[in-house]
Order: C-alpha cells, then sequence, then structure tokens
C-alpha cells in the first residue's frame, strides 16, 4: 500500500495519474504549464552536473538504496537530471513512478510495487531493475509548478519513517533550490549576451569581428564598440574573477564606459582625438567606490580609429593584451604601464598612437585565450601566429571560438578583430 502522504485507497494506478494529468481543461492547461516551465529552464539533456551528481550520490548512501534520481517530467518521457545507480537517462512517462508523483504533487512511498495492483504493471517492476520500492518528492519551479521529482527506489521492499521522509523532503529542497539557481543563471547569461553589440556597425573601409565566451555560464569579459563620426570607438575589459559576481560588475562597468565614451565624444573640444584616457578617468570616477568596496579590479583596452588615416588612439589600464599584426608580417604589441581600474582612485591613463594601414589586424583579447595557448610567453607568440595566419576578423574569430570547444575553459575569453582593408 502506499504509505507517508498518499495514504488515500481510491487513488488511481500508476498509468491512470499519468493519463489523467493530460487529460480535460484544467490537467491540460496545469501539463502545458509544466511543460513550458521546464523548457525555460534549459535543463533538459544537458550533461551530468556534480551540483546535482553529489545530491543523488548522497541519497543513495543516507538511505542505503540502489537508486536515487533527480527527474523532469518531460513531454512523453521522464528525464533524469541526476541518477546515481541507474544507468538509463530516460524512460516512458506514462510507465513510471514519478508520474504519479508528479500528478499528485505530493509525496510518494511505494512499499512494494509487486503487491500494489497501482504500479505492479509497470515496466520496471515486470521487468529490470526489479523495483519494489520507491519514493518520490515532488521538485518545484520558481512558480511553484511541479516539474519533476527526487526520488529513491530499491529492488526489496521497504518502508520509510517520518524522520527519513523529512530527510527526503530536505534533499529534495535542495535539488530544488540547485535547479531554480540554473534557471536564474541560464537568465543571467542571456541577459548578459544581450548587453553585447547586437550588430557591428558599418565602418567604410573596415572588417569587425568579436567573440565573448565565458567560462561558466556568466563572466567578467565584455567588448564594446560604437561609431563617433568618423571614428569608430571600441573596447575589451577584463573583470577580475569569474561568475555570477564578475558579472554584476561587469554591468556596471560597462555602462560607465559606454557613458563615458558617449560624453567625452559629445563634448567641444580643441583636440577630437584625445579621447581614450579621458575615458578611462571618466569610469574610473563612476566605478571606483564600487570597485574598492568589493576588492575587484579591471583591466580595460579602450581606443578609437579614425577612418581616414586609420590612427588609432588608444589607452591600456593593465590589459596589455592587443596585437597589431602587419601586411608585412611586422607585429606591435600595444601597451602601456598604466594600472587597472580599482586600484587607485587617483590614477592617470596616457593616450598613445599607433597606425592601422591597409591590410593590418588589430586583435585585442583577453586573458582567456592566453590560458588556452598555455599562459606563457611562448603563448604570446602563438597568437601572434594564429593573427598573422588568419588576418581576416571572422576566420580569426571563428578559430578563437573553435578552440573555446577544445578545453574546458579556466577563463572566459572574448576576443576583438579589426581589419582595415586593402586599397583598390
Amino acid at each position: 500500500m502506499l504509505s507517508g502522504l498518499v495514504t488515500v485507497h481510491d487513488e488511481p494506478a500508476a498509468g491512470d495519474l499519468n493519463r489523467l494529468a493530460m487529460r480535460g481543461p484544467d490537467f491540460e492547461r496545469q501539463d502545458g504549464l509544466r511543460q513550458r516551465a521546464i523548457e525555460q529552464m534549459l535543463v533538459l539533456d544537458s550533461p551530468s552536473e556534480e551540483r546535482f551528481d553529489r545530491l543523488t550520490r548522497l541519497a543513495q548512501n543516507v538511505f542505503g538504496v540502489p537508486m536515487s534520481a533527480i527527474t523532469l517530467l518531460d513531454k512523453e518521457r521522464v528525464w533524469r537530471k541526476s541518477c546515481a545507480g541507474v544507468s538509463v537517462r530516460e524512460s516512458p512517462r506514462s510507465d513510471s513512478f514519478c508520474g504519479a508523483t508528479v500528478a499528485l504533487e505530493r509525496m510518494v512511498i511505494v512499499e512494494d510495487a509487486r503487491e500494489d495492483p497501482r504500479f505492479s504493471g509497470l515496466r520496471p517492476v515486470m521487468g529490470e531493475p526489479g523495483v519494489r520500492f520507491y519514493a518520490g518528492y515532488p521538485l518545484r519551479d520558481p512558480n511553484g509548478i511541479v516539474v519533476g521529482t527526487f526520488c529513491l527506489f530499491d529492488v526489496e521492499p521497504r518502508t520509510l519513517g517520518s524522520s527519513q521522509q523529512d530527510l527526503l523532503a530536505e534533499l529534495a529542497g535542495w535539488a530544488q533550490q540547485e535547479l531554480a539557481d540554473s534557471v536564474d543563471t541560464r537568465r543571467a547569461r542571456e541577459v548578459q549576451q544581450q548587453l553585447l553589440p547586437t550588430s557591428t556597425p558599418q565602418f567604410s573601409g573596415y572588417d569587425v569581428a568579436a567573440i565573448c565566451v565565458p567560462a561558466h555560464m556568466v563572466g567578467g569579459d565584455f567588448y564594446d564598440y560604437a561609431l563617433f563620426g568618423e571614428r569608430f570607438g571600441f573596447c575589451v575589459a577584463d573583470v577580475m574573477g569569474k561568475g555570477t559576481a564578475a558579472a554584476i560588475l561587469t554591468a556596471t562597468v560597462r555602462a560607465a564606459l559606454r557613458g563615458a565614451a558617449r560624453r567625452i565624444s559629445e563634448a567641444p573640444r580643441a583636440d577630437a582625438a584625445s579621447t581614450a584616457a579621458a575615458v578611462l578617468m571618466s569610469t574610473s570616477r563612476a566605478v571606483h567606490r564600487d570597485l574598492e568596496k568589493t576588492g575587484a579590479l579591471v583591466t580595460v583596452f579602450t581606443a578609437s580609429i579614425d577612418k581616414a588615416s586609420g590612427d588609432i588612439t588608444y589607452a591600456d589600464a593593465g590589459h596589455g593584451l592587443t596585437v597589431l599584426a602587419r601586411l608585412g608580417g611586422d607585429v606591435r604589441w600595444l601597451a602601456s604601464c598604466d594600472l587597472p581600474l580599482g586600484v587607485a582612485g587617483d590614477s592617470v591613463w596616457t593616450d598613445r598612437h599607433a597606425t592601422l594601414a591597409p591590410g593590418d589586424t588589430l586583435l585585442c583579447f583577453s586573458d582567456g585565450l592566453l590560458e588556452l595557448f598555455g599562459g606563457t610567453d611562448e603563448a604570446l607568440d602563438e597568437i601572434t601566429q594564429l593573427v598573422l595566419c588568419n588576418p581576416d576578423p571572422s576566420q580569426l574569430t571563428a578559430q578563437v571560438s573553435e578552440l573555446t570547444t577544445r578545453r574546458l575553459l579556466a577563463d572566459d575569453v572574448t576576443a576583438l578583430a579589426i581589419r582595415r582593408r586593402l586599397l583598390t
């Protein structure tokens, strides 16, 4: 018989419960809401994650059961985000214990499935692995919609006392929070990606391409660019750290840089080209207190290019990762000894100059790309060769993107490439 929170003797059979979840206006509406909720989580068919796997392993050990799983109820299947002792990642929804838990929206405990007519006909009971005991606790999304279960299985009949039921509920709550964090993090990544430029300004005579790949779901790198009359302004920045904390500061620094560049470009002055250092100083005034309180540093390379002459006016705040590859094969690294943002509130940055001649390519990148090549001085030589062999910005950033798929990223990878076209 069912024990725990399911004790009503006229409950329908497990298969009937699964079918009821898709029958009638109310059930269809609830199932539609559940399906949308699961799809918005962007978790289905994702790889295994240790933060979930450690929960199912813990349940396996604490309860002394051979199998434990975190499941999501998807359309016609039950999909397992984590499964300890279970080799199959999915099974038919209509032939599952978890469908009953989701349909009832409360804990379900089956002490001996072979002796319970509501569950004895399920394939996992009749065949392999020969399930006799099941306990499932519903998992809800942040809006309270039941999307799956935290469950235990055994091939021997057993009971689950009240203290063990409380423990199962606690572990389920932990798993539920991890799922909620997944939703929040994925939404944060979507927002962060939307804050990157969505299109490249048409800068006649130049080709531009960029890429930003966070090491985690969100990151601390970003790039930006915009047209200011006959000049093309751009920057690459790297907030110290990775993950959500760095992402929060990234949004603050990005907004400050954008605002400073806009104000300075619109202000009348004698030398309109001398803007890069002024942008950094204005940004520092806006964000230094926040960076000081959080103990964060930000490296920034910011510059603008004059369309007619190819003159580059740049300022480097501790970044030091910008290479200018000449058409003939010569290379110049654009760097300075100036400090990152966040070191001192009275820091001063200096405008420097270079020229992007026809056929030249400039690549500004974060240290995540350096790490992909080993992080040594030799890595700089390899990146130089990468630019010389791929002078077209689209091809160059495509190569960087391909490199990020070859290994687990230790740091965010950002790269912005600009090439001045050959005169025709």
